[in-house]
């Protein structure tokens, strides 16, 4: 009776879109390792880039629009929550609108019981107020695990200055499999990517249930973030323009094989 109702109803046995979705999130959650590659294009406007590295240009404090680019690839490992890893490699490169300035920076990253490490390969920025070969091709290293706080900064509400134990980790995990924060939109298609049979989904973020993410996690760091820094990230939540991303999700593996 089963194997006859799935032939003359397979509707009912199918799942949603939001199912193969949250299936998908709960394996990259789950995945202890994963390699990428990335090419991102943006047309952005904001604070002239000279500004921020101190230029004396005519131009500072002002803004700008620029077309930029971002090409990487990297692995993570996440096999030993207390030693996790990953390697990285990204390019950005930039061109204002109004001057065809060009801007580029090449970045090598990687990480290992907690220490950073980073290396500027390339930089290219006009009317620079240092000497790029003072951090050219020399590896730089940062204590992920000493403490740090920014209690000024919006970010401030999700951290309470230290580290996460391995059970907030997981609860964190946990919290985010199941916000829906990102729910599917408009179904576009079976397509495939490579070789690789996927479903093509449009998707929308939902900003109350970012706000409830926000929330648990706070709850389980035990923080108590005070009114002032709850206003500001609402009012900061609110203004912000989310795009719709879309998503290509493989019919078999259900993991993420284009974004």
């Amino acid at each position: 009776l089963s194997y006859a109702g799935y032939l003359y109803y397979p509707s009912l046995f199918k799942e949603t879109p939001n199912q193969v979705f949250e299936k998908m999130v709960g394996n990259v959650l789950n995945s202890k390792s994963f390699e990428y590659e990335i090419q991102v294009k943006a047309d952005i406007e904001g604070e002239n880039i000279l500004s921020s590295l101190g230029s004396q240009s005519s131009k500072a404090n002002t803004t700008e629009k620029y077309s930029v680019e971002a090409l990487g690839s990297g692995s993570y490992d996440f096999s030993d929550l207390e030693n996790q890893k990953f390697t990285q490699t990204l390019t950005l490169l930039g061109t204002t609108a109004d001057s065809d300035v060009q801007y580029s920076i090449a970045i090598d990253t990687k990480m290992a019981r907690k220490i950073l490490y980073a290396k500027v390969n390339q930089i290219k920025f006009p009317n620079l107020t240092f000497d790029p070969n003072i951090i050219l091709g020399k590896w730089i290293e940062a204590d992920l695990g000493e403490k740090t706080s920014d209690s000024n900064s919006a970010g401030s509400l999700l951290t309470g200055g230290g580290t996460l134990t391995l059970a907030q980790e997981r609860q964190i995990r946990d919290a985010l499999q199941t916000s829906s924060i990102l729910t599917v939109a408009e179904v576009i298609g079976e397509e495939k990517v490579g070789t690789i049979d996927t479903y093509h989904y449009r998707l929308d973020w939902d900003k109350e249930n970012i706000k409830a993410f926000v929330y648990t996690v706070t709850k389980i760091l035990g923080l108590e973030p005070g009114a002032e820094k709850v206003i500001r990230f609402e009012k900061e939540l609110a203004i912000v323009n989310l795009t719709s991303p879309e998503i290509w999700i493989g019919k078999e593996d259900y993991l993420p094989h284009k974004i």
